[in-house]
């Protein structure tokens, strides 16, 4: 025996339509073609001329003022004074640059010639080789073997302390003198 109840071949129970009313309806999807729900409203006139307006007022009001000003003879007078001053002060400027381009010359050339007194003493050399020899020939009985090497036995000169400082002197003067015909040029 089955126990089926049935209630007809289609037919509904009443928690199932209970359950389909209680769901609510879905808003439709918007489309290209809908209008917009939430649009600004639109401006009387051309949105880029509502936000030009003050600006124009503003540059119109300082435009005003500086004529009020080029027509003032005391502002005349003020700039001429300026610009005599600043003229005079670009002339002063290319007179310090040419004599600074002058100086560095005359350095250089300085430098040229005491670097000269840097070299070796070439008559130390001569003397101290003199010498190896003369003690050489003095000594013919026990032969010497006496090897020339800059290192060895010939004594290797170093510049004298005054000629160091002097040349040191002149570089700094010519690095100065560059520096400064440099910073003027910038």
């Amino acid at each position: 025996m089955s126990v089926h109840s049935s209630t007809g071949p289609e037919e509904v129970l009443p928690d199932e339509q209970t359950q389909e009313e209680k769901q609510p309806e879905l808003p439709k999807i918007w489309d290209l073609d809908d209008d917009f729900l939430y649009a600004t409203p639109k401006p009387d006139r051309d949105p880029w001329s509502i936000l030009l307006e003050p600006l124009m007022k503003k540059d119109e009001t300082q435009c005003n003022a500086w004529k009020e000003e080029a027509q003032n003879p005391d502002i005349h007078e003020l700039l001429s004074i300026l610009l005599s001053i600043l003229a005079s002060h670009i002339v002063n400027l290319h007179i310090i640059m040419h004599k600074a381009g002058l100086f560095s010359a005359v350095v250089t050339a300085f430098i040229i010639e005491s670097y000269k007194t840097l070299k070796p003493d070439p008559n130390n050399t001569i003397i101290s080789l003199l010498s190896i020899i003369a003690n050489r020939l003095d000594n013919t009985t026990t032969p010497i073997p006496v090897l020339l090497s800059p290192t060895g036995s010939v004594s290797h000169s170093s510049p004298a302390r005054p000629s160091i400082r002097i040349n040191q002197f002149w570089l700094i003067s010519l690095v100065l003198s560059l520096r400064l015909q440099h910073s003027l040029s910038c």
